[in-house]
């Protein structure tokens, strides 16, 4: 018989390789390929409100891109929460949810406003007012989605609540948790929220108050936390690295995106794990096949204006609409036309939205950076208080 020869010098470089990669994702600030996976999610979202809205299995998927704006999102939280904790000792709670306050709010609360007055100059006296001002409250405290559906005017905030809803409690759990610990606490979240989720479909009480809150957890954040989680280790890193840091794994994963949505349409499971796969392979490489398309600086900037994107493509929409009959049929909104036209009006709007109206916010940030001495302050209050 003869034996399989092993090359320890292979594993070795290949260790060595893994140690370089892990090193230099830990000193990495800013993950751009990120910029173009969130441009992919935005003009999925702007599709389904449009010409996707009208068809089926693929071409109707586009809804399926908050899922990946989810994993990005997830990723990115818990990774910066990880650095600081590990760089600092503690992380900074007060800190944490100014920086968050003053990237969400300012324009969301904007656009609500904005909401509020085309309502009322629009649709005053209708049942379609009445039910909008009657959801403002859920509007404005982030909890639309357990008490909205997802049809109406200004509907889409769900997906901005149940993020909130997340990060309102995720912080505290890492600050307190190890990051194996952690790893488990997202692991039973994903169980309970998918064991929910499918036996209440089953047994026909999803809209149970209690179901509906079990169910708000998006299992998309919760893949790309866990994501994080194990990357922030290098053991995990290491061995995620055989499979996930090759060239093209990244256009494995997006390839895997799109089957797994076209055979089981109506199944998020395994769409949600592959995007965070997705993620990942992006951040442990960044210079893998699909690099090209996502760092593209066009990509990267709509990636940049997403949240605005996000946020104002239903009123570019609604004016839009008004205007169709002086616009040629091509130009239609449900019309790929109109879905290119839809995608440049609302980019432009966010522009202008991000240059004069979000970054000075977003210039604020720098004063609530996390320091030693801020986490060095909140755990002396902290044990103050006990």
């Amino acid at each position: 018989m003869h034996e399989t020869p092993i090359h320890p010098g292979k594993n070795l470089a290949e260790a060595v390789v893994a140690e370089r990669a892990w090193v230099s994702f830990q000193d990495t600030g800013h993950f751009g390929s990120l910029d173009g996976l969130r441009c992919l999610s935005i003009l999925a979202v702007i599709w389904q409100h449009g010409p996707g809205a009208d068809r089926q299995g693929l071409a109707g998927s586009g809804y399926m891109g908050v899922g990946l704006f989810f994993a990005i999102s997830g990723f990115l939280i818990t990774t910066l929460l990880l650095r600081e904790n590990a760089r600092f000792g503690r992380i900074s709670l007060a800190s944490f949810y100014w920086r968050r306050s003053l990237r969400i709010f300012p324009l969301y609360f904007a656009v609500l406003g904005t909401y509020c007055i085309m309502v009322w100059a629009t649709a005053s006296g209708t049942s379609t007012a009445r039910k909008f001002y009657a959801n403002v409250p859920y509007f404005l405290t982030y909890t639309s989605n357990w008490f909205v559906g997802a049809q109406g005017t200004f509907a889409f905030a769900w997906s901005l609540a149940a993020e909130e809803q997340f990060y309102a409690f995720w912080p505290s759990a890492l600050q307190f948790l190890r990051p194996a610990r952690a790893v488990w606490l997202v692991v039973a979240m994903l169980i309970t929220t998918v064991a929910w989720n499918s036996t209440a479909v089953w047994a026909g009480i999803r809209s149970h108050p209690a179901g509906v809150v079990l169910g708000s957890l998006p299992m998309a954040i919760g893949w790309g936390s866990l994501a994080a989680l194990l990357l922030h280790r290098r053991a995990a890193f290491t061995l995620l690295w055989k499979f996930l840091g090759l060239r093209w794994a990244s256009l494995v994963c997006a390839g895997s995106v799109l089957a797994a949505i076209s055979v089981f349409p109506a199944n998020e499971i395994a769409p949600h794990f592959l995007f965070a796969a997705l993620v990942a392979c992006c951040v442990i490489r960044e210079n893998g096949i699909l690099a090209p398309v996502l760092r593209h600086p066009c990509v990267v900037h709509l990636g940049r204006i997403s949240y605005g994107m996000y946020l104002l493509h239903g009123l570019v929409g609604v004016l839009l609409g008004k205007a169709a009959t002086q616009l040629p049929a091509a130009l239609g909104p449900h019309q790929a036309g109109g879905y290119f036209l839809t995608v440049i009006v609302t980019a432009a709007l966010a522009t202008l939205c991000f240059r004069y109206f979000e970054t000075p916010f977003l210039h604020m940030k720098s004063r609530f950076a996390p320091t030693r001495n801020t986490a060095a302050a909140e755990l002396a209050s902290f044990s103050t208080a006990k």
